[in-house]
């Protein structure tokens, strides 16, 4: 029942490993990336250029790797091509 948990299938797994991956809990939602999307006018927070919502991804300011969750407040929207690059 929590909205964070995108993969139900996975809750099995984590139960018995307690490994979080089995949830997929790094996903932004649909919502909240198009709200922020609309916050940022557009603009990807890392190149500047503005991009169709299509053409941009929600990522985590402070990685979910490192243990941020994944809240709104930790979501920025970047292009594809700054969300893919190691830079």
């Amino acid at each position: 029942m929590d909205d964070d948990v995108t993969n139900n299938k996975g809750v099995y797994a984590y139960l018995l490993t307690e490994e979080e991956k089995h949830l997929n809990i790094h996903d932004f939602n649909d919502k909240d990336k198009l709200c922020k999307y609309n916050e940022q006018e557009g603009i990807c927070a890392k190149c500047g250029n503005h991009f169709a919502y299509t053409d941009m991804d929600g990522d985590h300011i402070l990685p979910w790797s490192k243990g941020r969750k994944t809240e709104y407040d930790n979501l920025q929207m970047l292009c594809l091509s700054c969300n893919r690059s190691n830079l």
